[in-house]
């Protein structure tokens, strides 16, 4: 008896800790299918990956407040000693969206969250709505993107030329601008340099107060590729502003305050750029720019520059916090063949489109140069040079089976030698 008790209890205890493993098994399993691990080391959330979140629901204007409207900034340009600008005729607008991408940027303790999703619209094409945890400056961030840094130096090289030359079209300034804040300081300074050339001539009627606010790098960089006249302030609120137009509407939380106090005097020149205000409204977009803080990098400018100038032509774009899916390599610790390979292809693309855009831009102008009657309609030519050069690169250094097939691409979009030949650059096509 004694025999067959200690068998039945042998066997149970072996059920139970199998029964208990499976469970935890289980469990472990909902959790990561909940939170979707961006990396599984430090299992922190994939940022690209819509969350959980208690309803939170957006704002509703009926009306919004022209920047120049704000009400301490009379009192600051007399203190400043600036000069009288004419007041618009009326400080409010109607709020005139109907329908497209609405969203909120919003902050907590936890971090900084985007809200979004597609109001219906004339052909009845709607999405629901998303919540984001924009993850803004983790370790295991920092180390993938070293990695990915540090095999292809080259090519990072080679972008940081074509965006310090001016030479890029609009969609790879966008895709770099939204992956600024993950990058080292070298390819910020770039970033900083295309922004400014965007700025500068773009035709979007930039003031002389925003064109020396990005010299001076002050503010969100995101929010320069906004067209300061859709920004406007909310009269219920000091914290919120929105950008707003017939088919986009996002409201921004502020980091702080849109007070006079939050103003950034402690900037070398501020005084200066200050004194350089056409309107109230410089005033307003300064400290709009300054004040929006990091909650800046949550917010979709390629929604909203799509919905101006419809750059994908038609298309939605792939991710909603980021421009590509491929962009997601940079979350993962270490990020997966597959991942990376897809991120250095999208990276070549981004050289062929400046190069085709650089080569067209000389083509333009050699017709310029060949019809004299139609030079006097380009008051500044632009000064092209030579991009740097770039070795013949391999877009996976790893040995894995993941590089299955090449696709040598000669053409106007292949960087050039020393000597001005093509170099023959390597599209890696992953294994299904």
């Amino acid at each position: 008896m004694n025999y067959n008790a200690n068998v039945v209890k042998f066997h149970s205890t072996i059920l139970h800790k199998f029964a208990l493993k499976i469970s935890k098994f289980l469990i472990l399993c909902m959790r990561r299918n909940k939170r979707q691990l961006a990396c599984m080391k430090c299992q922190c959330e994939n940022p690209m990956a819509a969350i959980t979140y208690a309803d939170i629901e957006y704002p509703h204007n009926t009306h919004f407040l022209l920047l120049d409207s704000i009400s301490w900034i009379p009192c600051t340009c007399k203190i400043l000693k600036l000069k009288e600008f004419e007041l618009p005729d009326r400080f409010d607008i109607p709020n005139l969206f109907y329908d497209g991408w609405l969203s909120y940027v919003f902050h907590t303790f936890s971090g900084v969250y985007l809200k979004i999703g597609y109001e219906m619209d004339e052909s009845g094409f709607c999405l629901p709505d998303q919540v984001y945890h924009l993850i803004d400056n983790h370790s295991c961030i920092q180390t993938a993107v070293s990695h990915l840094l540090r095999n292809h130096q080259a090519l990072f090289k080679y972008l940081c030329d074509y965006l310090r030359s001016g030479e890029f079209p609009l969609t790879v300034l966008i895709h770099h601008v939204m992956l600024y804040q993950y990058y080292p300081k070298s390819l910020q300074e770039a970033l900083w340099a295309a922004v400014e050339h965007y700025v500068n001539n773009s035709g979007e009627a930039y003031s002389t107060v925003q064109k020396l606010a990005v010299q001076k790098k002050i503010g969100n960089i995101r929010m320069y590729l906004v067209n300061p006249r859709d920004i406007f302030a909310l009269g219920s609120t000091c914290n919120c502003i929105v950008v707003s137009s017939s088919n986009f509407q996002s409201y921004v939380q502020l980091r702080k305050p849109l007070l006079e106090n939050n103003l950034p005097y402690e900037i070398d020149g501020f005084d200066k750029i200050l004194q350089c205000a056409n309107s109230e409204a410089d005033i307003g977009w300064i400290a709009m720019i300054h004040c929006i803080g990091s909650n800046g990098y949550a917010f979709p400018i390629h929604l909203y520059l799509n919905m101006k100038k419809n750059i994908f032509l038609g298309k939605l774009p792939e991710s909603t916090l980021l421009l590509y899916n491929s962009d997601g390599a940079i979350f993962k610790n270490p990020p997966s063949s597959k991942k990376e390979c897809d991120f250095y292809n999208q990276l070549l693309l981004d050289l062929c489109k400046c190069r085709q855009f650089n080569a067209e831009m000389e083509c333009n102008m050699k017709k310029l140069f060949n019809n004299p009657t139609g030079l006097h309609s380009l008051p500044n030519l632009p000064n092209f040079s030579e991009a740097g050069s770039a070795k013949s690169s391999n877009f996976c250094s790893s040995k894995d089976n993941c590089l299955t097939n090449r696709l040598t691409l000669n053409c106007l979009d292949t960087p050039s030698d020393e000597n001005g030949e093509d170099i023959a650059i390597q599209l890696i096509i992953p294994a299904e």
